[in-house]
């Protein structure tokens, strides 16, 4: 079984393809590694995304751009968002919770328009 060299990863084919500029690829990235739990450690490396930027785990190489390194520091795609942020981008907090320029925190109950 090859692996793929740094820089480049497994498609779902099977064939290496140059790892996109906002990702991170390691020796042996595969996108179907992506499907295991243990995603991302060293058994089982995938591309991941440089701070900034953000995918979903359903489209992997489908990358958005994003605010702030806080509000996407980076990892493996569907996982890259910071604390208490989801959503595309990690633009939304959770409910009860506003950013505070680089965490959800709780609102507290102050009034938020």
């Amino acid at each position: 079984d090859c692996l793929c060299p740094t820089m480049t990863y497994r498609t779902l084919g099977g064939g290496c393809e140059q790892c996109p500029t906002s990702m991170h690829c390691e020796l042996g990235s595969d996108l179907a590694n992506l499907a295991n739990p243990l995603a991302g450690s060293k058994e089982f490396p995938v591309p991941e995304l440089e701070p900034r930027y953000w995918a979903s785990l359903e489209m992997p190489l489908d990358i958005f751009r994003c605010r702030s390194d806080a509000r996407c520091p980076g990892g493996k795609p569907g996982s890259a968002c910071g604390q208490g942020l989801e959503g595309q981008a990690c633009e939304h907090c959770k409910a009860g919770t506003h950013f505070d320029g680089q965490a959800c925190v709780d609102c507290d109950g102050a009034n938020l328009s």
